[in-house]
């Protein structure tokens, strides 16, 4: 017979995200669209995350 654990730990982590920069990309009619999502705690930092992912994107997909 099969002994089940006495004790079961359930960790919950909160904070950081393991990805803090993501893009979704869409081919539409009219060429490609893109969302951007970036966390954290520096807005500049963001911002600036931000507008260089953005403007690979329009390096790779061009402005629709």
């Amino acid at each position: 017979m099969c002994e089940l654990p006495k004790t079961i730990i359930v960790e919950h982590i909160f904070g950081a995200q393991a990805e803090p920069l993501k893009i979704k990309v869409e081919k539409n009619s009219k060429g490609y669209g893109w969302e951007i999502t970036c966390t954290g705690s520096d807005m500049a930092e963001v911002l600036s995350r931000i507008r260089a992912a953005d403007e690979a994107l329009k390096a790779e997909y061009g402005v629709a």
